[in-house]
């Protein structure tokens, strides 16, 4: 039994009792008398009103003390001690994940039986560390109008996050400070919660359940790693006192705002609800745990239901039938090129494989000739959590959580019965903690982790045969497997979307153990770990394996017309993609030293060492594309390439073996891709409070940050290739411009002589490095009142070794040479190629500000600036479809990201309404007026910023290249407009057709469409 079934099997027996662990804080802070001078050897002891917990230290010859490990759950009073001194009692403390919350405390001279005591509020200045961040309390994150209630929101209350959507699994993906989506790292309770193959969260749990939510985005610990950013949540957990909430929150289209883009507002339907529980683990007469036994549950549901109208141009009925009557266009036989008498297709014409598929392709319902068809999405989404906490005694204490998202959801197609997806997910996240307190200065935490998600889009008509019951001959192999509908597009008309590449499905597995001991060693606290992961990804899908045609009226006259013929002018089949997928191991190794190098000065020292393992592909299915040779390497097993696990293998191998080489044979790994050794990461930061009190800190810090590389990239280059994938493409054969294959027989049945003209070619450095980050801050932050802070900050950073497709085998511009530009690429027996590497960078700087006021009165707020610049010459890892890229001149290819927006600026507030009992008026008012007018709150995110950059790009090409870097404009003016409108927001006239053989000037994300603005309020409660 390996290492992580044994995880999994004991995760299982504890969570019979449902438990879960959570990030902590430090207190830390010296202890003088009224003169200034340092008491040594003053008991400082820190207990939790919430659940009773304890922790006592002793302060140094220097008068220091430090409470490391603290449970964020709850406040806490802190109690100093020493004989000669009256008791210092410091009540009401709250701390927030990962805070260093310092509390100095001064002795007053009397007797230990005399005690002072005092409450007041943690810190809002952070002075303890160089890094940049943002926490955000529970109050906010309950109260704040969240999006869907999605957690992943609250990053956007930040000026420097930008949120979007993975559009494969719909998982939420965050660019903070110019990284990329892909480069944040997410973690709940300490563990990775990341969907590595298509980026983004993995696990949404409930709002009601979170306790607090942080954003670290720059100049962080060497605990933390694999992003530019980290995005950490904890849950709450179950105190003495039993707390629940029951809720039900429902948003629809007559509460929204009208798409700026649409005419009129589309239906929608949105509910959730659910509730929160949690205390005590109490048994009468049986078991009492209080102080030492807790538990918390959690549910919430949601229904969506959301009006998709589609509009397909759809043909007449007599269209349908054959009549073009109506038409002035000329409608040619295929075969001769005669009109056809009347602009009528003879029925004996037709051709009965397409015109089967014409009951899926309902006739038009409006006087304009298309189909209107308003079938709702529809979203089922189901959360739980749960969690346990035990403490065993004063030195070890144990907590496991269990957690599941499942969603089941249906996106329409254009018509009823075609062209629709239902998305399958289901995601399970288990974590268990130990803590064990071997002293006040030696402690230890050990997390286990796993998260598995299992994610299916699955297409509308799987199951029945659609291609071969239509008769299409040559799919009798291929489209065994996920029987569907072919994809059939018609030009100016609505066809038959086949939904390529789906059923898609993809599980994937990760294992974390993570381990750190702490040690407090005088003006020294040192914190030391590892954070070992598994990760295990496989995929399979459908790819074309049901056949795509295209019909574009070259034939006939009318695109329409080419498909009741049967005409197409290409088409392309292919297996389906069976199961592949990599196996990652990551080893991780950090030591942070938070050194006290005067009263005023704290330096943050770090060190974090990574070995990321380049991934094992799954039964060696991996080649990689030489573009100099022309030659496929490829991946063995026991010196045999495997043809068993992909079915096109067996009939790729014996056409490409002249091409293939084994990938020991010519000096590369079995896995492709070199494993690194060198990427050691140091942090630095530096807090000085230049007054000696903690109302004013200068901070700055800097550091060397590893990123991960995306999933499905790694996974995904080295399998398209000969002899995994070959996809077979095919043009329609003309004898004197006439068609000779119609859709029946335009393929043979599949065998060793299959049409592979052009095959993939995906070649990838073998000596690729792990994407880096080089950050730097400085800041200067000052409480200006009781719980109000101001903080200005200039945040920068670096990228190097961003991944980055680059389209390879492309012919060069040329004003003498007129062939085709196939014959003119390097090797004209292949297509388009594409190389992956990592020589992508970026760069980020910006003006940073932030005001905010902690809870208290009844009003919390915060508003948060950013002027910033970010270029790069690529904002996603896949590289493609941002503009005209140029391979042959990467600097032609950087500017502004797509997400750069200049400016933004968001407001957030929650204000508890000073009318009801507890509150300042009408605190006697009757129980049923106090049931209208009392407890109301409100709360509202205000967001404006910038719009985000584009390429603009020509349509022609004018170059006879095929591809976008010669498709550049010239830019004659600057393309603004004094409006930007729906249907136009750039001025079209600056921009014009260039010179033949001369690329545009124009450079990538040039154009700024405008701004974006957010109304205010945004809810009542």
């Amino acid at each position: 039994m390996n290492w992580h079934i044994r995880i999994a099997c004991l995760t299982s027996l504890l969570t019979a009792s449902a438990l879960w662990a959570q990030p902590t804080a430090t207190i830390v802070g010296r202890v003088s008398d009224q003169t200034g001078a340092v008491v040594g050897g003053a008991t400082v002891k820190a207990k939790n009103a919430s659940t009773g917990a304890e922790r006592t230290t002793t302060t140094s010859e220097n008068g220091d003390y430090e409470l490391p490990l603290l449970s964020i759950t709850g406040s806490y009073t802190l109690t100093v001690t020493k004989n000669g001194f009256q008791v210092q009692e410091i009540k009401g403390l709250t701390l927030q994940i990962d805070q260093r919350a310092r509390i100095d405390v001064t002795m007053t001279v009397g007797s230990v039986t005399e005690r002072i005591s005092v409450t007041e509020a943690a810190p809002i200045v952070n002075t303890e560390s160089g890094s940049i961040g943002q926490v955000i309390g529970n109050q906010k994150i309950v109260d704040l109008p969240l999006n869907g209630r999605n957690f992943v929101q609250l990053a956007a209350l930040l000026p420097n996050a930008v949120i979007g959507t993975s559009g494969t699994t719909g998982a939420s993906v965050v660019a903070v400070s110019g990284g990329r989506q892909s480069k944040t790292e997410f973690l709940l309770d300490g563990i990775s919660i990341n969907e590595q193959l298509f980026d983004g969260v993995a696990l949404r749990p409930s709002v009601d359940a979170m306790l607090e939510f942080k954003v670290q985005a720059n100049s962080f610990s060497a605990e933390y790693g694999r992003g530019n950013a980290v995005l950490s949540a904890t849950i709450k957990s179950g105190t003495n006192q039993y707390h629940g909430t029951l809720f039900e929150f429902l948003r629809n289209d007559k509460l929204d705002a009208r798409n700026f883009f649409i005419p009129r507002k589309a239906a929608y339907r949105q509910n959730q609800f659910g509730f929160a529980f949690g205390g005590p683990v109490v048994i009468p007469k049986l078991f009492n745990g209080k102080d030492k036994s807790f538990f918390f549950l959690n549910y919430e549901g949601t229904r969506i239901r959301q009006g998709r109208t589609s509009n397909a141009i759809v043909a007449s009925d007599a269209l349908r039938r054959g009549d073009f009557s109506s038409l002035a266009t000329p409608i040619r036989d295929p075969l001769t090129g005669t009109p056809f008498p009347g602009n009528i297709i003879p029925s004996n014409r037709l051709n009965p494989a397409t015109t089967y598929f014409l009951q899926f392709m309902p006739q038009a319902n409006t006087a304009q000739g298309t189909f209107v068809y308003g079938a709702p999405f529809q979203s089922d989404p189901n959360q739980g959590n749960a969690r346990y906490d035990h403490v065993f005694g004063p030195s070890d204490s144990l907590a496991v959580r269990y957690s599941i998202n499942h969603v089941q959801a249906f996106t329409p197609g254009p018509f009823p019965t075609v062209g629709g997806t239902n998305q399958r997910q289901r995601v399970q996240n288990a974590v268990l903690t130990e803590t064990h307190i071997f002293s006040p200065t030696t402690l230890n935490e050990l997390r286990l982790g796993y998260t598995r998600l299992h994610n299916a889009n699955l297409n509308q008509g799987l199951g029945t045969n659609h291609t071969g019951l239509s008769g299409i001959r040559g799919f009798e192999e291929t489209s065994q497997n996920f029987p569907g509908f072919p994809n059939l597009g018609i030009t100016g008309f609505q066809g038959i979307p086949g939904n390529a590449f789906q059923p898609l499905v993809n599980p994937t597995n990760s294992y974390q153990i993570v381990n750190t001991v702490s040690f407090i060693r005088g003006a020294h606290t040192v914190k030391a770990g590892i954070d070992f992961r598994d990760y295990r990804l496989t995929s399979t899908n459908s790819a074309n394996s049901r056949g795509a045609f295209s019909f574009n009226g070259g034939y006939t006259g009318n695109g329409f017309a080419d498909f009741l013929t049967g005409f197409p002018v290409n088409g392309s089949r292919s297996f389906p993609r069976n199961l592949f997928g990599q196996y990652e191991t990551r080893w991780h190794f950090f030591v942070q030293d938070d050194w006290k190098i005067s009263r005023n000065v704290t330096l943050n020292l770090g060190l974090r060492y990574e070995m990321n393992l380049a991934p094992t592909p799954m039964h060696s299915q991996a080649a990689n594309f030489n573009f100099e040779t022309g030659r496929w390497a490829v991946a063995t097993i026991n010196g045999q390439v495997n043809t068993v696990s992909q079915q096109v293998a067996q009939f790729a191998f014996p056409r490409f073996q002249n091409l293939i080489d084994k990938a020991s044979d010519v000096g590369l790994p079995e896995k492709m891709v070199n494993n690194r050794y060198n990427d050691f990461a140091p942090r630095v930061g530096l807090a000085w409070r230049p007054f000696g009190n903690n109302k004013t800190v200068i901070r700055t810090g800097a550091g060397v940050f590893y990123m991960m590389s995306s999933g499905n990239n790694a996974v995904s280059v080295p399998i398209i290739n000969v002899p995994f994938i070959v996809d077979e493409s095919k043009q329609q054969p003309t004898v004197g411009g006439f068609p000779t294959l119609d859709v029946r027989n335009f393929f043979e049945p599949f065998s060793a002589n299959a049409n592979f003209t052009t095959p993939l070619t995906f070649g990838l450095n073998p000596n690729m490095k792990t994407p880096t980050m080089y950050q730097w801050n400085f800041a200067i932050q000052r409480e200006l009142a009781q719980n109000l802070s101001l903080e200005v900050a200039y945040v920068g950073n670096k990228s190097s070794y961003l991944e980055r497709y680059l389209p390879q085998n492309l012919p060069r511009i040329s004003a003498t040479d007129t062939r085709p530009f196939q014959q003119r690429r390097p090797f004209p027996q292949y297509g388009t190629g594409t190389y992956y590497d990592t020589r992508d960078n970026a760069n980020y700087n910006a003006l940073e500000a932030k005001l905010e006021k902690r809870f208290s009165k009844g009003l919390s707020f915060m508003a948060a600036y950013a002027w910033s610049k970010s270029i790069d010459g690529s904002t996603n890892d896949q590289g493609g479809g941002e503009g005209a890229d140029n391979p042959f001149d990467l600097r032609s290819m950087r500017g502004r990201s797509n997400l750069d927006v200049g400016q933004r600026f968001v407001f957030s507030y929650g204000w508890d309404l000073p009318f009801g009992k507890g509150r300042q008026f009408l605190t006697d008012m009757p129980k049923a007026a106090e049931l209208i007018l009392g407890g109301w709150q409100l709360g509202g995110i205000y967001t404006a910023q910038g719009g985000f950059p584009f390429t603009p790009v020509i349509a022609s090409d004018p170059h006879n290249i095929g591809f976008a870097y010669a498709r550049r404009p010239d830019v004659i003016g600057t393309g603004k407009v004094d409006e930007c409108r729906a249907e136009r927001c750039f001025n079209i006239a600056d921009f014009r057709v260039p010179q033949p053989f001369v690329p545009g000037n124009a450079g990538e994300e040039l154009l700024l469409p405008g701004r974006g603005v957010s109304p205010v309020p945004d809810g009542v409660f």
